[in-house]
């Protein structure tokens, strides 16, 4: 009876996960005919037709680097009625039937329990970033909803994509910025200019809207911004009780395009470092300190090598990135949200938490004792020599190495969680 039990769960974990993608099917097909929409769908062998489609070059750079890992996709236009500004009076009626056909399908989307991983803003338009399970660090299905003044469109990539593949679609996102909206600017030099900048000193780091920082620690400090000229007074660096913060202000400009921004930071301590909304920290080299305390959001990534000879805490949420090479006593690591960790390096004793749908691999990095909480279809992989203590749930999976001599698990094998040994 509980071999039957487990074999009817995993019947209907994995008849959900062919439903999500069948009613996504179902829902493109039912509005294919509608004034202003139009559905594409096209398998694999057919990709080459891509460049042919009405549909901006870069919604189609976004997707092109993971067609090869996909069985189809499917497209689904649905466009914004035009019209001159004097009869407007008159057109209101397709306007509103656009908005209400929008509105319904993102309900449908929205009823079928899509995951939004995260938002990013790029400069004409918003890309949502949604998934329905995942597993093992893999989603099913990706949708994209990107949304403009002119069109909503939907794309759903049928077929196994990794969180390193939907990371680095996050980073194509990057390369443009925008912010909101009161008047608008263009650029008018392809030169960057490097302006230095005077702060106080810091021994933190807080990085937001779409900034990419490369941190060397070295004796002395300096903050160098990297963009073009007419766009250095939007760069702000400033600091806040010893932390540097770097962001774009827009100062009310609409569409604020920004482009080959880095900002070059050095000090001699960096004890804290918080990524958010699509920007990046990079260690130009091996950072040692005492503690270290790690926080990415909303789609940003952190990268680098660290020595720490005391404790560090990781935290990723919301489709954030964090590759770290790390060597430390004690560590505690917080990842959801669909986020992704990668660590090398070694700790005596760690303690992992990850749920909904993000997933950690750290096979690298290898542990004397380690804590693991897993659930909401998250993914862990860890190295693990001396004790595990793992607490595994709702389709969640742990694969560990090692030959741990104590070992403690609470796994609910009847909501499709497991754990294994992968020596």
């Amino acid at each position: 009876m509980k071999k039957l039990s487990i074999l009817l769960v995993l019947f209907f974990l994995s008849t959900n996960i062919f439903g999500q993608s069948e009613k996504l099917n179902q829902l493109f097909t039912q509005y294919q005919d509608s004034q202003g929409v139009t559905t594409i769908k096209i398998a694999k062998p057919m990709f080459g037709m891509l460049n042919k489609l009405n549909i901006g070059d870069s919604e189609l750079s976004k997707i092109k680097p993971l067609l090869s890992k996909i069985q189809g996709l499917n497209i689904m236009i649905m466009e914004k009625p035009t019209f001159p500004a004097e009869l407007a009076a008159e057109n209101k009626i397709p306007l509103q039937n656009y908005e209400n056909q929008k509105n319904s399908v993102l309900s449908a989307i929205k009823a079928m329990k899509y995951e939004e991983l995260m938002t990013v803003n790029s400069r004409d338009n918003k890309i949502k970033f949604l998934a329905s399970e995942a597993k093992d660090g893999v989603l099913n299905d990706l949708l994209l909803n990107i949304s403009s003044d002119e069109s909503t469109i939907l794309m759903m990539l049928d077929g196994k994509i990794s969180m390193d593949d939907v990371s680095n679609l996050i980073e194509e996102t990057k390369n443009v910025t925008a912010l909101n909206p009161i008047s608008s600017i263009n650029s008018t030099s392809d030169e960057n200019s490097k302006s230095e900048r005077k702060v106080a000193n810091f021994d933190g780091i807080e990085v937001s809207t779409g900034v990419s920082v490369k941190f060397t620690q070295a004796a002395n400090q300096s903050v160098v911004v990297d963009v073009e000229p007419d766009k250095l007074k939007y760069i702000i660096t400033e600091v806040e009780n010893g932390v540097l913060k770097v962001f774009i202000r827009n100062n009310g400009v609409k569409n604020l395009s920004i482009r080959n921004l880095t900002v070059i930071v050095s000090a001699p301590k960096m004890n804290r470092i918080v990524t958010k909304s699509g920007a990046s920290f990079q260690a130009m080299n091996t950072i040692t300190d005492r503690a270290l305390a790690v926080e990415a959001t909303s789609g940003s990534r952190i990268d680098g090598k660290f020595d720490i000879s005391s404790s560090a805490a990781l935290q990723a949420s919301s489709g954030s990135n964090i590759r770290m090479d790390l060597k430390t006593n004690a560590l505690a690591i917080d990842v959801s949200s669909g986020s992704f960790v990668r660590l090398n390096g070694s700790g005596d004793n760690v303690a992992y938490s990850v749920s909904s749908g993000a997933a950690l691999d750290g096979l690298g990095f290898t542990s004397k004792k380690a804590t693991v909480s897993a659930s909401s279809g998250s993914s862990v992989k860890l190295a693990v020599s001396d004790a595990l203590t793992a607490q595994v749930s709702s389709a969640a999976s742990v694969q560990y190495k090692g030959n741990p001599s104590n070992i403690v698990t609470d796994v609910k094998k009847i909501t499709g969680a497991s754990i294994t040994q992968i020596n």
